[in-house]
């Protein structure tokens, strides 16, 4: 039984010590028929991120050169995420 402890602390310690990102991140990608698409972006910081400004999404449609731009707005709160998908979605 004491064996198992100190393995499982040891396991639980070495996740601990994996590097964390320290960026927004794109956490989930979802693309469906029609509008049914969407992205979701993280903010894994201890801070709030505002967007507005400082980051957008650019959309390359079915292999056009020219993509369409959303800038984004608002803030991301540490933890929460940021979804984008289209209306008819």
């Amino acid at each position: 039984m004491k064996k198992m402890l100190l393995a499982l602390a040891f396991a639980t310690a070495g996740l601990n010590a994996l590097p964390q990102c320290n960026n927004l991140f794109i956490s989930e990608y979802v693309e469906g028929s029609s509008f049914n698409k969407s992205i979701e972006i993280y903010n894994p910081t201890t801070l709030s991120i505002p967007l507005t400004g400082a980051f957008s999404i650019r959309i390359y449609f079915n292999g056009v050169p020219t993509p369409n731009t959303i800038a984004l707005t608002g803030t991301i709160a540490p933890g929460a995420t940021y979804v984008i998908s289209h209306s008819s979605a």
